[in-house]
């Protein structure tokens, strides 16, 4: 079953498979508007000047350092932060390619395996650190390919050093590595060097503050933990969007339409890949440690992105891709069908994604920049839209929610909106006479009063986050 990476076939369709891949991540890219949890690492690196700095501006932020401290070199070079996004799809791009001329798959399995929603979507286009853990991942997976323990050993610490599903997956390869039997000792060496490295990684990712997103073990409900793990797995194997939300990102037709549905196909889905693969054990308790750790984070911490399941995926990919053989006979069919049910979610995500920006941030500020009203001083509300604003203005912004002028996000306070009467306080004790204010809710202009005034200038473009699209008002206090 190992494919022949010579065949001239399967080489012209991996090179079109791979053009095509790239093309929709460089529209992806330069049309995402990217919004909050994208522009907060940009934000963050660009505002602090130093990496010592960075690091400890880093501790509540819930992430190893490594996409932080690599967008801090693009910020010193140049303040614009499409060049994070550009870096992001690079880091896409090349797990594409690894996928598509190095996995050692049939050609139909490696271009299902790119053309899936998370490997086309959630870690290419939106500029956030899963996309250089995947790609970290299966450097790590040619590398043991090609006999290179070295190169293993560096790939899986940059590995750990991304995201926590990064610690998950490399902490589980390490584990399952040290117990498999007749490993030579430098081996084990490596692979411990490796936990060593994850450990450290966990304990820099761990908040520094306690915070309302840490993960908490009293927010694990027995009762209900079957049905939660159920949706959690039912989005991850059939994430086709909800096209009938004006909103459809993070949302899936199954879940929202049949719930119950959704979460027994969620776990026959997963049944059959764990059947597929149980007969290499090494392998197996590689996936039900990646499993166990990925769900541990969205179950006990109030995330319920898509984007947090997703790493399942790829461990199954890693699992598949150390024992190519388990692609053979009937289980390659089932194997082919629970990746070509993530296609149909990840061309229909990508092509709204193309469509409609994340967030209009970048469309405000260009256009503020070209407008009459360009020196009048800016406030953003909600809170969490600052960021976009504040990354593409290249300056800090006043924050009606915090009192204080902000670039990022500050995870100790989440003051996502005021209440309208404290908000019409807020603005009335702000600093400025005359400002503009970028709003998610275009009926503020009920909060104009005798001391107030406020001027709805330009309306809101759609966008796939409520909170990012935005609306320009005119706001002028009589004191």
């Amino acid at each position: 079953m190992v494919h022949d990476a010579h065949a001239p076939r399967d080489r012209t369709i991996a090179w079109t498979a791979w053009a095509l891949y790239t093309l929709v991540v460089a529209i992806g890219v330069a049309r995402g508007g990217m919004w909050l949890d994208e522009m907060q690492v940009w934000c963050l690196a660009r505002d602090h000047h130093s990496v010592h700095d960075l690091l400890h501006a880093l501790r509540n932020e819930g992430h190893p350092p490594l996409w932080p401290l690599l967008v801090h070199g693009l910020t010193l070079v140049t303040h614009h932060p499409l060049v994070m996004g550009v870096l992001h799809g690079l880091f896409a791009v090349v797990t594409a390619w690894l996928i598509l001329f190095r996995a050692p798959w049939p050609i139909l399995f490696r271009v299902l395996a790119v053309f899936g929603y998370f490997v086309l979507f959630e870690y290419a286009v939106i500029a956030r650190n899963y996309g250089p853990g995947m790609c970290f991942l299966f450097i790590a997976l040619l590398a043991h390919d090609t006999e290179r323990p070295w190169t293993t050993m560096l790939a899986l610490m940059a590995l750990t050093m991304t995201h926590y599903w990064g610690i998950v997956v490399a902490g589980a390869w390490a584990i399952t590595g040290t117990f498999q039997r007749g490993i030579d000792r430098a081996e084990r060496v490596r692979l411990i060097a490796v936990l060593a490295v994850a450990t450290c990684a966990f304990i820099l990712a761990w908040p520094g503050d306690h915070l309302p997103y840490t993960p908490d073990v009293h927010r694990l409900s027995i009762a209900t933990l079957p049905d939660e793990i159920g949706r959690m797995l039912g989005q991850l194997f059939l994430p086709f969007p909800d096209l009938a939300r004006p909103r459809p990102w993070n949302t899936t037709w199954l879940n929202n339409t049949y719930p119950h549905i959704n979460e027994m196909l969620g776990y026959f889905c997963l049944g059959l890949a764990i059947v597929c693969i149980r007969a290499e054990r090494g392998g197996l308790v590689f996936f039900l440690l990646v499993i166990l750790g990925t769900l541990a984070f969205p179950v006990l911490a109030p995330f319920q992105g898509l984007r947090y399941y997703g790493p399942i995926l790829l461990g199954l990919l890693a699992v598949l891709w150390m024992r190519p053989t388990l692609v053979s006979g009937i289980r390659r069919i089932v194997i082919l069908a629970l990746f070509a049910l993530q296609v149909p979610g990840a061309l229909a995500m990508t092509w709204i994604g193309l469509r409609t920006p994340r967030s209009t941030a970048e469309q405000v500020v260009d256009w503020y920049l070209e407008s009459r009203y360009k020196g009048l001083p800016i406030m953003v509300h909600p809170y969490q839209a600052a960021p976009a604003i504040s990354g593409y203005l290249d300056r800090s912004v006043f924050c009606p929610a915090t009192g204080s002028i902000v670039s990022y996000y500050s995870w100790t306070e989440p003051h996502y909106r005021l209440p309208p009467h404290e908000l019409r306080r807020a603005l009335v004790s702000s600093p400025y006479r005359n400002a503009l204010l970028l709003a998610d809710d275009p009926g503020l202009m009920d909060l104009a009063n005798d001391t107030l005034s406020i001027v709805r200038i330009r309306g809101a473009d759609q966008a796939l986050i409520g909170s990012e699209e935005l609306c320009v008002f005119l706001v002028g206090t009589r004191r």
